[in-house]
């Protein structure tokens, strides 16, 4: 009597489970970063924006916030996360589907035992959320 009450509900559980990751996918997230200065800037482009368009102004954006005049891609991805490494000389970033796998990546690139994750971030995080409605809008940390 229970279980297919049981079934229903674990099916309905595991199906909004799985589909709400998705509607964030769609998006480009880029880390952009400073040597010299060590800033970073993180930006989430919109379903619309192009993954071009979407570095270009996490590069520009870097610059113009910290002043810095090397600022470059360190990572960047369709959806997922990005994550940074500051334990060398220069800074390190990678792209992974999730916050663990962006961090593994970076200190996997590092390649120095000791490394340190410094940030991680992640297409969805408050404050860096990117529009919805298939815009081209960004949204930056």
């Amino acid at each position: 009597m229970f279980k297919p009450l049981a079934f229903a509900v674990i099916s309905a559980v595991c199906a909004v489970g799985l589909a709400a990751p998705a509607q964030a996918q769609g998006d480009y997230i880029v880390i952009a970063g400073s040597d010299s200065t060590h800033a970073v800037e993180t930006t989430v482009g919109g379903s619309l924006a192009s993954l071009d368009r979407v570095e270009a102004y996490a590069v520009s954006h870097c610059a113009e916030r910290h002043g810095a005049t090397d600022c470059r891609v360190l990572a960047e991805g369709q959806g997922g996360c990005v994550a940074l490494s500051d334990d060398g000389p220069s800074l390190v970033g990678a792209w992974g589907a999730t916050r663990v796998a962006a961090g593994a990546a970076t200190l996997a690139k590092v390649g120095l035992a000791g490394a340190n994750v410094d940030l991680a971030r992640c297409v969805g995080d408050p404050g860096l959320i990117s529009p919805t409605g298939g815009n081209s809008f960004w949204a930056v940390q």
